[in-house]
């Protein structure tokens, strides 16, 4: 049987999706978001994230024993090289703005899922062009997945299954 993965995006009301929303705001939708998620499986591992205007929330059954999500906003006028040599020791001093994200909310998400950093080896492989979307595995059976929200916002989703195979769905809301 397959692990199953809900997850669930929504912004906020607000001028511009940039413009930053109160954190109680925030929380409290992301909250709302993983409750009403819990509607729909059968509880395992959840999470939540909120940038700005967005918030984001996963919820896995029982197959998924460990699960992040994260979502930032791909802020311009932030030190990305800076962040990025935080993240890991060789990061490149030309680095693109979705590449950092990329690699960003994947060390997020997975602190999230695991309690600690990811190992330099993983953040390195993750910001790849070629990575950019979609689903894949990762060498230590970390399972990870990106996308883009609004065209602002990158997000990311890491977990572990116990299952051969794990279904991940996106459940819209309407706001």
């Amino acid at each position: 049987m397959p692990g199953t993965i809900l997850y669930a995006t929504s912004l906020l009301p607000a001028q511009d999706s940039s413009e930053r929303v109160s954190r109680q705001l925030q929380s409290a939708a992301a909250q709302g978001l993983l409750d009403f998620l819990q509607t729909g499986v059968s509880t395992g591992a959840g999470s939540k994230s909120h940038s700005r205007a967005a918030v984001a929330a996963a919820l896995g059954d029982t197959e998924i024993p460990a699960l992040g999500i994260d979502i930032e906003f791909m802020a311009e006028d932030r030190p990305i090289t800076e962040m990025a040599r935080y993240l890991w020791k060789c990061a490149p001093a030309n680095i693109g703005l979705e590449e950092f994200y990329r690699r960003w909310t994947f060390a997020e998400a997975y602190f999230k899922a695991f309690q600690h950093l990811p190992p330099d080896w993983a953040v390195h492989s993750v910001g790849n062009e070629a990575d950019a979307r979609g689903t894949r595995r990762l060498r230590d059976g970390t399972h990870l997945s990106h996308s883009l929200i609004a065209d602002r916002f990158q997000l990311c989703l890491v977990w572990r299954s116990s299952a051969e195979r794990c279904e991940l769905r996106y459940i819209s809301v309407r706001e």
